[in-house]
């Protein structure tokens, strides 16, 4: 494409002297002005500083005019501005210049002023039926829950809608979103997880209908949607189009923790609106979570977000306001002999009837989500018995709707840091620690995935008062622990992994001379129940490995059992309870036991504290530490 039309560029310049002339004293007012340093040159470009200089983010060729524009953000400048003049190819497979890139013509044309008889302005059809077919006249982004089945989702997502006119009859599910994903056919989720961290998937945009995005996201992943409108303009809101359209071939690496969707959005929303400057606010580590409190807080949206139930959470409602007998008829209606079950059915006043049937419904939409289950029930067959009842009855649906949880905004900042100091068997200690992200499961869950811990690159940094030095307790890279208590509706099984750096202190004296890397996976069992508050109970089997200097043989490789439980009571309190067992076949058959107990008071919605004590092997300990929340961009 590049040697395309630089080639046609040439032959043309030689044909017209006059409007050759014009380009030149273009080129000459463009370098006068140093356009090429302006802020919003660096963000079409996406432009990064690194210690060589600038750097374009895209690995595309085609992303750049100039074969040194990923380095020069002049030559591309200049580059760009000669293709302008470029003629027309006659070719309708080959787009020109200004068409390829209309955000970069729009701006060029803005600051220099072009005189449209010596640089005339070329017809696009394909952006401009591509712009027709979106017709945004506004921008909202979304957020998108957590997903633990999936290493690239832990965190949530989010991505741009760019909504229709108000007032039009067209239903929001047919606006389109712009998304910015990796591109991989990896089933290994080890393997897409490695690397996905080192940065060798590329990542691309995308323009899709939104209910395409609700289908995956909502009704497949059973993830919540948050639909947050900002107050762009329509010139705002065409200025991200222009540039959309550009971004629409060229690949980015993807970063799970940096370089992410989440990352990518940002330039979009900064040519959106020039005094955000939100990539460079959120230049070090990008979580979706954070991207979405950037956009909001620093555009100043102020209208209220739209909640999209998952699936999930639309049974699970609906189940919630049926007694335990019309729940189990509503299963039946679902997994069991449907005749007998609409026969059972029938014996209920119809409101309670109707309430069944629409739940059981409701509840085989989820159960289509799998070909296995769906084959296995005969969803669809069933699906169609069951309307059929529910239209016999005369009355209107009642269902009230899923209630509005707590949104991320109103939850806990994402970093947290604390301080404490604590008492062990025969010294003391001061510690701080640092988790850039996000959860365990004694912070308040409001706003998060509930019964999860989700860690990443926590540190724990402290001071033994007896001996005078200083050593990382801890250094988590990720830790990931879904607790999904038993439901016969979804089952589900509980698990965690992780993965980083510890100390053995069960085997030694001095718990600074144990560091070791280690490495669990574990698989079980959860119920909950309401007992007191909230409770779950969860057993696990577990395989540990480890490999360090404590260690005889430099490594222990086994497994074990772990169980505990998680409290929660009056909305402020949250305690943990945990024991494991642990031995090991292979390497250092030492045997590795501990039990715990934690317990965390919620002072205000950004801090809190915590009391915890415990033994491990021969070390016991028990620490006061204040943690706090906050938001650091």
């Amino acid at each position: 494409m590049r040697s395309a039309l630089l080639a046609g560029l040439v032959l043309w310049a030689c044909a017209a002297p006059a409007v050759c002339e014009y380009r030149d004293d273009l080129l000459e007012r463009a370098r006068g002005l140093r356009l090429w340093e302006d802020p919003y040159w660096t963000r079409l470009l996406h432009y990064e500083l690194s210690f060589t200089g600038p750097r374009g983010g895209s690995t595309s060729p085609d992303f750049f005019l100039s074969p040194k524009g990923r380095r020069d953000p002049r030559a591309e400048l200049e580059a760009d501005l000669a293709a302008f003049f470029a003629p027309d190819t006659g070719d309708p497979e080959v787009q020109h210049a200004q068409c390829i890139f209309p955000e970069r013509y729009a701006w060029l044309k803005e600051r220099l002023a072009f005189d449209p008889q010596l640089l005339p302005e070329r017809a696009c059809p394909r952006f401009e039926h591509w712009r027709s077919a979106i017709g945004a006249r506004g921008v909202s982004i979304v957020f998108a829950s957590g997903y633990l089945n999936n290493p690239s989702t832990l965190f949530g997502h989010t991505l741009l809608k760019l909504r229709r006119s108000t007032g039009t009859q067209t239903p929001d599910v047919l606006d389109y979103v712009l998304n910015f994903a990796a591109y991989t056919d990896e089933t290994n989720g080890a393997v897409f997880a490695f690397k996905g961290l080192v940065g060798l998937y590329p990542g691309r945009f995308s323009s899709i209908p939104y209910y395409l995005k609700i289908q995956e996201y909502n009704n497949i992943e059973s993830r919540d949607l948050w639909e947050y409108p900002l107050p762009f303009s329509q010139e705002q809101t065409d200025r991200i189009l222009r540039h959309a359209w550009e971004l629409g071939s060229a690949e980015f690496p993807y970063y799970f923790f940096t370089e992410n969707c989440s990352y990518q959005l940002l330039p979009l929303l900064d040519v959106g609106d020039t005094r955000l400057g939100l990539r460079d606010a959120l230049r070090s580590w990008v979580m979706p979570g954070d991207t979405l409190r950037a956009a909001v807080r620093l555009t100043g949206a102020q209208e209220p977000a739209r909640f999209r139930p998952s699936l999930w959470s639309q049974v699970a409602w609906r189940r919630a306001q049926l007694a335990p007998e019309e729940a189990a008829l509503a299963e039946r209606c679902a997994r069991q002999d449907l005749p007998a079950a609409l026969e059972s059915v029938g014996s209920l006043p119809k409101d309670r009837q109707a309430a069944v049937l629409e739940t059981a419904d409701l509840y085989l939409q989820y159960l289509s989500r799998s070909r296995k289950k769906s084959e296995k029930y005969g969803v669809e067959a069933r699906s169609r018995e069951l309307q059929l009842a529910r239209s016999r009855l005369s009355i209107q649906g009642a269902a009230e709707p899923v209630p509005r949880p707590v949104p991320l905004l109103e939850a806990h900042e994402t970093v947290r840091a604390g301080g404490g100091f604590g008492l062990t068997r025969d010294s003391s200690f001061e510690e701080v620690s640092l988790r850039p992200a996000l959860q365990d499961l004694l912070d308040d869950p409001a706003g998060y995935l509930p019964d999860s811990r989700l860690e990443a690159f926590h540190l724990r940094w402290r001071i033994d008062n007896r001996t005078g030095k200083g050593y990382f307790r801890q250094a988590d890279f990720f830790h990931v622990m879904a607790l999904n208590p038993y439901d016969d509706w979804l089952l589900r099984p509980s698990w965690e992994v992780g993965t980083g750096l510890d100390q053995a202190e069960e085997l030694v004296e001095f718990p600074q001379d144990a560091l070791y890397y280690g490495l669990l996976g574990s698989g079980g069992l959860s119920l909950s129940s309401s007992l007191l508050g909230r409770e779950v109970f969860y057993a696990l089997l577990t395989a540990d490995t480890g490999f360090g200097s404590a260690f005889e043989s430099g490594y222990r490789l086994g497994g074990g059992v772990r169980g505990g439980a998680t409290f929660a009571l009056g909305g402020r309190w949250r305690a943990q309870f945990e024991a494991k067992f642990l031995d090991y076949g292979l390497g250092d058959d030492r045997s590795n036991w501990a039990y715990s107990l934690g317990q965390s008071f919620q002072l205000s919605r950004n801090a809190a504290l915590r009391l915890s004590l415990g033994r491990h092997g021969i070390h016991k300990e028990v620490m006061l530490s204040f943690h706090g929340y906050f938001f650091p961009w």
